[in-house]
């Protein structure tokens, strides 16, 4: 193996092929990585928390006990922007800190891509020495293989595998239970992504993937207008919908709609069917849209079809949570869950 000269001392390195298809020289040995994209932070942070750089921090969405008590304890150093380019891009819109990144000497920045992507968005961290990994979420199907990939590259390969296996068993036998429904037999599913509950997804978009994965019939018909969607609806639209259920991972929305006389009248209202999704600390169907969407999926096709996917729900989101977040979720929320 070859060696790269440090100020400090040598590091024996190695060539990976990534996943897309690039050969990108690393570190033998990983002592931390970025999840330069929030795709790849949760998928770091599935696979290997003890070496992700900036792992998730206590917040509205996510309180202390879903976060694993391995993670984030590599952070970027005092004094430096809060946060990283996940942050800043998204809220700020200003780059990643990477003179502070670059300080801890991350082995790679994990991006998301393949041989199809436009790969503008690594010469940031390319210019700075910081080698560029693409890993392949572009479709549900390639988590597992994204799963495999990260822990071979971070040598957790026992931990990725037992996660990949479990994600492909998810999908093949929601496949089997509900992927071949005719459309008049589908739940009709509003998905409401704002507190007022009137921003949504079309059924096509990248965002809306898990839910029709789960069998589900988006009763917001068409292609999304742009990348991060978030389609502005009025309540008159809603209502003329009048879906069976509501999927929300908002908990405000459905105490206010099942207080609201107007929203009353919308028959998912009516009958309690507003299911809520929480984040565990990440969301199980979208922003992002990552991995963490397998126990999404689960959860959601036993949900809507408790006949045709009959599974022990409980005991499911129970295991799903220790092997891909690492946590042991208590029964009040487990019941909560199920409410």
């Amino acid at each position: 193996m070859p060696d790269t000269q440090t100020n400090q001392h040598p590091v024996v390195t190695r060539e990976i092929i990534d996943m897309a298809g690039r050969t990108v020289v690393v570190p033998t040995r990983i002592n931390c990585f970025l999840g330069a994209a929030p795709y790849t932070k949760v998928l770091g942070y599935m696979v290997a928390p003890e070496l992700l750089i900036d792992g998730p921090v206590p917040g509205p969405a996510a309180e202390q006990r879903y976060i694993r008590p391995e993670s984030g304890k590599i952070r970027v150093p005092k004094g430096s922007r809060k946060g990283l380019g996940i942050a800043a891009e998204t809220r700020q819109r200003r780059g990643p800190d990477l003179a502070a990144i670059m300080s801890l000497e991350p082995a790679f920045a994990l991006l998301k891509g393949n041989a199809r992507t436009d790969r503008s968005k690594a010469s940031k961290y390319e210019e700075v020495g910081l080698p560029v990994i693409y890993v392949d979420l572009d479709e549900i199907d390639n988590y597992p293989a994204a799963i495999e990939f990260l822990g071979q590259l971070v040598g957790y390969e026992e931990r990725a595998n037992a996660m990949a296996a479990r994600g492909r068993q998810i999908l093949a036998a929601v496949d089997a239970a509900v992927g071949s429904l005719p459309e008049s037999r589908k739940a009709r599913v509003y998905y409401a992504e704002s507190d007022d509950g009137l921003v949504t997804e079309y059924d096509l978009s990248l965002h809306a993937d898990a839910i029709v994965r789960a069998g589900a019939k988006l009763v917001h018909e068409g292609l999304q207008t742009t990348h991060m969607g978030l389609e502005q609806l009025t309540f008159d639209q809603v209502r003329a919908y009048n879906p069976d259920f509501i999927l929300t991972q908002s908990a405000t929305f459905a105490a206010m709609a099942y207080a609201d006389p107007g929203w009353q009248q919308i028959r998912a209202v009516a009958e309690g069917k507003i299911l809520v999704a929480p984040q565990t600390p990440y969301a199980w169907f979208d922003r992002p849209p990552a991995a963490t969407r397998l126990i999404g999926i689960s959860w959601l096709a036993a949900r809507l079809y408790p006949d045709l996917y009959p599974i022990d729900l409980k005991q499911e989101l129970r295991e799903l949570h220790k092997l891909f977040l690492g946590i042991d979720v208590a029964d009040a929320d487990l019941d909560e869950w199920l409410r």
